[in-house]
């Protein structure tokens, strides 16, 4: 009796033994399931692009599987998710800053893509000079309520019918897009800023909800990126600025000065599969990628991949 009691004893044994093993197993593969799997997130232009990027790669890799955020986390807020490990790679348009280089943070840059002035397609305008860009800034500032009128391009649709007021969509003071427009002359620069604290300007807080107010506010006038238009497939038209479109090749020949940069971010425990996927963006494959979704590549340093 005895004997078989210890039997039982020693059976519950293994099979609890057993049971701990497999959930060890279990929590393991969960583990390397969660190691295999790469997080991007970062600024909002940038993700179409991410998203197609990451498409392809996981159609030609077996690990590791790429994931991009579906919420736009901002310029400084894929550097911090990157930097604090709570991503593998942050997307910026923005350099890392010294303070930020510090914490162990480093940046790949890849490609540029045109910055844009843009309208909606009822606004039947196709351009600007510098001088009428500053002319716009300037009269909104003075509160002079300027409509299209002295803007339109007669050979597009709806140039018949009375100007709309024009509406500028602002973006938050933090943003690049305001720097990079108040880098465009003093002038511009005293507007913009009045305008940034002024009650009753319409802005928006990602790079969505901005291009959605350039397609819908009647008149509305802003900025964007040639990337997110082309992949979100936006109802937006892009402004040549003195008689320059504003495309990936006019970018790299310097005859369109304005854009943004798509850099990579990664933290101070950058894995191999993440060096992996950066060398990916720079192949023949991302390139082209890269291409057709609006950016001139840029010819960075290739990152170090393991030797196996």
């Amino acid at each position: 009796m005895q004997m078989v009691m210890l039997e039982r004893r020693n059976m519950r044994i293994l099979m609890r033994g057993l049971a701990c093993t497999a959930l060890a197993c279990t929590l393991i593969a969960s583990s390397l399931a969660v190691a295999d799997e790469l997080k991007i997130g970062g600024a909002g232009p940038a993700m179409g692009t991410m998203r197609l990027l990451a498409e392809r790669f996981n159609q030609t890799h077996d690990q590791p599987k790429i994931s991009v955020l579906a919420a736009s986390l901002g310029s400084a807020g894929g550097i911090r998710a990157a930097t604090e490990g709570a991503i593998d790679i942050g997307v910026s348009s923005v350099r890392l800053t010294e303070s930020e280089q510090s914490k162990g943070a480093t940046e790949t840059e890849v490609a540029r893509t045109p910055f844009v002035f843009a309208v909606g397609l009822s606004t039947p305008v196709s351009g600007l000079s510098t001088l009428e860009l500053q002319d716009i800034y300037w009269n909104i500032y003075e509160q002079k309520n300027p409509d299209w009128g002295n803007y339109l391009d007669r050979s597009l649709e709806r140039a018949d019918r009375p100007p709309e007021r024009i509406r500028i969509i602002m973006r938050p003071s933090n943003e690049s897009d305001n720097a990079i427009i108040k880098r465009i002359s003093p002038k511009i620069d005293t507007a913009m800023t009045a305008l940034e604290q002024r009650p009753g300007m319409i802005v928006r807080s990602t790079a969505q909800e901005n291009a959605a107010a350039i397609e819908e506010v009647p008149g509305a006038f802003g900025t964007s990126t040639l990337s997110l238009i082309v992949t979100e497939h936006r109802k937006i038209r892009p402004l040549k600025i003195d008689g320059v479109e504003p495309l990936p090749q006019s970018v790299a020949d310097g005859r369109y000065p304005y854009y943004k940069s798509v850099f990579l971010i990664t933290g101070s425990k950058s894995s191999a599969s993440v060096q992996e996927f950066i060398a990916f963006v720079q192949s023949k494959d991302g390139r082209a990628i890269l291409a057709e979704t609006g950016h001139t590549v840029v010819a960075g340093p290739k990152p170090k991949l393991p030797t196996w």
